[in-house]
């Protein structure tokens, strides 16, 4: 049989690997240091039984020049068959492994804490003394790939010291105001005591609290936190938590509508330790109105420890942040109106998008949204309770017109905008006793009223002359009286042929994305069987001018000012004037025009 043999390891490619592609910054070395550290105190916990409040971590940037970075921990200490096996095994954890500890409890998996410090210096000194009672041990290793291990008389204190000279360019990262800064940023927030540079930097995780024990000045520290996390005071804070998992944290209501671009950005610790500040699947996609910041030890880092990994965990923890978030929308919904209806009026757009997808969401986020209406701009839920019997407009562009011809009681809403018209027709499965009716403006005109009996003749006459005028523009007019008795005339058309209008707009672009339009367009052509006029021109028998060119005996007169109402309506209803139409529009008040001017104006 072959004879098994080891990999080498070349340690000054591994340490460029951790610094060119596993590490994203050369400060990671203080994490990785207090992580070891932390972990050796909970180690010490564990093998004991005992825990010693005084017990702390000592971090020490270097002061000057050539002056030593030092980290000290009163934590379990190793023995030197541990350091011999665990600082010369690449991966290796004796903390893990020895003392079987949870996942929960242990920040450093990966077992090249130490080795991160050589990306600052060439040789890391170690010193430890191990509680099982064995002599102290020195260990120096170098960055070139060797070491010693061995035993000194030194009467140490149980734990380890870990020291370094940094190189001279590395001093940006090692003082003693840089490690400060490394230290906060990473550590503040842990719960045994942390001493850099001979100061406690300790701080309470106010975000962390449980909302029993969040009294008046938590609550006023939290806000202050919510406004340096996200730039401006939050709408609110959001306990969170999630059932059989250990995890505790705040997400803050956005005060803003994020950029569509911006991707979510919370802050996520791993034990009171943080992993990274721009965590985007701590949450649902659809929370995109809050920022969280969580500790937890019930997920899962990445080898570098910047991220989480994507898991079963993570996901549990989601889906449990999501119920949490819910709920909270459901209980202001319920108890704090007012706040809710602020929260909508910030977030409407994105909520409208995601309530189309998460059916729990839309039932407590869709009476809230706000809607344009005929009778003005107001939230849903005050709409169908003065009028239960919902007409909505799915055109945007139709909406003025039928808006202006809703009856007195029968008040429509403006569904045209994306997302809206789905919402809607939902309505009635989110709040029974609701009724939906989609309003066209062809509707709207079939439910108008012809003109009186007497004057019959003399409108269907102007029915036929002001078809007669359109029938360039293939239109069809008919007569009705409305209100308000000073609108003119309202064009109804075919959506569909405002798309082929557009699609033959687009054609006069060169380049492949006009030959497809083309293509299109010629196929709807060949279906197109041209029964019935593609739009109709309302005229409004209330107007006097309608009533007076039903009379008019000049027929050029009358088809020029047919001509002009029509390319009036045409522009009110929000529709760009073809070029047939501007024509149309041209020559009409051009013949308007010649027929007002005298022979001494000619």
């Amino acid at each position: 049989m072959p004879t098994p043999s080891s990999f080498q390891v070349d340690l000054r490619g591994m340490i460029a690997l951790l610094g060119q592609h596993l590490y994203s910054r050369p400060q990671v070395y203080v994490r990785e240091l207090l992580q070891n550290a932390v972990d050796a105190l909970t180690a010490r916990s564990r093998l004991t039984g005992d825990h010693d409040a005084a017990w702390s971590v000592r971090l020490n940037g270097a002061s000057a020049p050539g002056e030593l970075v030092r980290c000290t921990d009163d934590g379990v200490g190793m023995t030197l068959a541990e350091v011999s096996e665990v600082l010369a095994t690449v991966g290796r954890s004796s903390k893990r492994d020895e003392f079987e500890l949870p996942a929960g409890d242990y920040l450093g998996q990966f077992g090249i804490g130490l080795l991160s410090c050589f990306m600052v210096t060439d040789r890391v000194i170690v010193r430890t003394r191990s509680v099982t009672g064995t002599p102290a041990v020195e260990w120096v290793g170098y960055s070139s790939g060797v070491f010693t291990a061995t035993e000194i008389s030194d009467d140490l204190p149980f734990g380890t010291t870990v020291e370094f000279v940094p190189r001279p360019d590395e001093a940006a990262v090692t003082s003693a105001r840089a490690v400060d800064g490394f230290a906060r940023e990473y550590g503040e927030y842990l719960d045994v005591p942390l001493w850099v540079n001979g100061e406690r930097i300790n701080r309470q995780a106010v975000w962390a609290l449980p909302p029993g024990e969040r009294d008046a000045e938590a609550r006023s520290r939290l806000q202050e936190f919510g406004a340096e996390l996200i730039g401006g005071r939050p709408l609110a804070a959001i306990p969170l938590g999630v059932l059989g998992a250990d995890l505790a944290g705040t997400a803050f209501v956005l005060p803003y509508p994020p950029s569509p671009s911006a991707r979510p950005a919370h802050r996520v610790y791993l034990g009171r330790m943080l992993v990274t500040d721009s965590c985007e699947n701590l949450l649902p996609d659809w929370a995109f109105f809050v920022r969280a910041v969580a500790t937890t030890t019930a997920a899962n880092p990445t080898a570098s420890r910047e991220q989480l990994i994507d898991d079963e965990a993570l996901a549990h923890l989601r889906q449990g942040l999501g119920a949490a978030l819910r709920h909270w929308v459901d209980r202001v919904g319920r108890e704090e109106p007012d706040l809710l209806a602020e929260f909508v009026s910030v977030h409407h757009l994105g909520l409208r998008s995601v309530a189309i997808h998460d059916q729990a969401l839309a039932a407590a986020i869709v009476p809230w949204l706000p809607f344009e209406t005929s009778e003005g701009r107001m939230p849903l839920h005050d709409f169908v309770r003065r009028w239960p019997v919902v007409r909505y407009v799915v055109d945007h562009d139709e909406f003025d017109t039928v808006a202006s011809l809703a009856q007195p009681g029968q008040p429509v809403l403006n569904a045209g905008y994306v997302y809206d018209a789905a919402l809607v027709r939902e309505l009635p499965l989110i709040l029974p006793g609701v009724t939906c009716v989609e309003v066209t403006a062809s509707s709207a005109l079939e439910g108008l009223a012809a003109p009186a009996l007497a004057d019959q003749a003399r409108a269907a006459g102007l029915e036929r002359r002001a078809t007669a005028a359109l029938a360039e523009v293939d239109c069809a007019a008919v007569v009705r009286a409305f209100d308000p008795a000073d609108s003119t005339a309202f064009l109804v058309a075919d959506p569909d042929l405002w798309r082929r209008l557009e699609r033959v707009h687009t054609r006069t672009a060169p380049g492949l994305w006009s030959s497809m339009l083309e293509a299109m367009a010629d196929s709807a052509a060949a279906l197109d069987t041209g029964a019935g006029p593609a739009s109709r021109l309302c005229l409004n028998w209330a107007n006097p001018l309608i009533r007076r060119l039903a009379v008019v005996g000049d027929d050029v007169v009358a088809d020029r000012v047919l001509r002009v109402l029509y390319c009036q309506a045409v522009l009110a209803a929000h529709r760009p004037l073809q070029p047939a139409e501007r024509s149309l529009l041209s020559r009409g008040l051009d013949d308007l025009l010649a027929l007002s001017m005298t022979e001494e104006d000619r």
